[in-house]
């Protein structure tokens, strides 16, 4: 009788090892699902590569920044930043000097790979004329700058 505990035991705890395995393999980062839902007639270009670089202290150091996504509508390109409550002004600013350069100025970097640089390349370049470059700081929109085809900051709002 004893025996059939201990089985049924050592059934059970595999069953929650398992189901805890499961768990852990398909966690997603902390801001999955917080994103806002997907936009029908949205392009998305979101790239893992250039989220560890925005993270990797050799890169741009934006130790904070739990996720960010570009997308393109119609003639806008987007990009959303997601930092946790702990982020610096300085995070948040490398991560706005990043939006400017990359996405109204058109520039990579000259000393090797960054982020996105395969859009500021050949026909990529000429798909977007506007940018708007929002922060999101613990879940909540933060800073949102909107700028027009001549780079020009048409709309800057801290919140």
């Amino acid at each position: 009788m004893k025996r059939k505990y201990i089985i049924f035991g050592v059934i059970v705890i595999m069953f929650a090892c398992l189901a805890l395995c499961i768990i852990l393999v398909n966690d997603k980062s902390y801001y999955e699902g917080k994103y806002p839902e997907k936009i029908e007639n949205a392009v998305y270009y979101t790239d893992e590569r250039a989220q560890e670089m925005f993270v990797d202290e050799r890169n741009y150091s934006l130790t904070n920044l739990k996720g960010h996504e570009v997308y393109l509508i119609d003639n806008t390109i987007h990009i959303d930043f997601y930092f946790d409550k702990n982020a610096t002004f300085h995070q948040i600013d490398k991560a706005r000097s990043f939006a400017i350069t990359a996405f109204i100025l058109k520039q990579s970097s000259f000393y090797g790979e960054s982020p996105y640089m395969i859009l500021n390349n050949g026909e990529n370049r000429d798909k977007w004329e506007k940018v708007s470059c929002r922060v999101y700081i613990n879940d909540k929109l933060s800073i949102e700058e909107n700028y027009d085809e001549k780079g020009l900051l048409i709309k800057s709002e801290d919140i």
